[in-house]
């Protein structure tokens, strides 16, 4: 599957941001030789719940992970949260309506 970056629906969009979060936390994990679910994985179940709250969560205990990224790594996720934020927020879907199965297949593109 190939990930539709123009892709703006709602769903779609929130996937991605937890599969960069889930991205972001297995590489540091993998760096420290620590093996365990990252906070994505832990929140999965929440999140398509209610998305917007539990991605305040998820954020907040990406802070340690995102300090131990080099400055190239730490700039190249900034840049992609602010991304699918901004089109989330251009779709006025940054709220906490239960996701539909499109987040699904996002994660899925944009973990790969």
């Amino acid at each position: 599957m190939a990930l539709q970056k123009e892709n703006m629906d709602r769903s779609y969009l929130f996937g991605r941001l937890l599969a960069t979060s889930d991205k972001l936390e297995e590489s540091v994990l993998y760096k420290r030789k620590e093996e365990r679910d990252t906070n994505a994985k832990k929140f999965w179940n929440a999140f398509v719940r209610k998305p917007a709250k539990t991605w305040a969560i998820i954020r907040k205990n990406l802070d340690p992970y995102i300090k131990q990224l080099s400055g190239g790594t730490k700039n190249f996720y900034s840049k992609l949260f602010e991304e699918i934020l901004g089109k989330l927020e251009d779709v006025e879907g940054f709220t906490n309506s239960t996701l539909d199965e499109n987040y699904l297949l996002c994660y899925y593109s944009q973990y790969a």
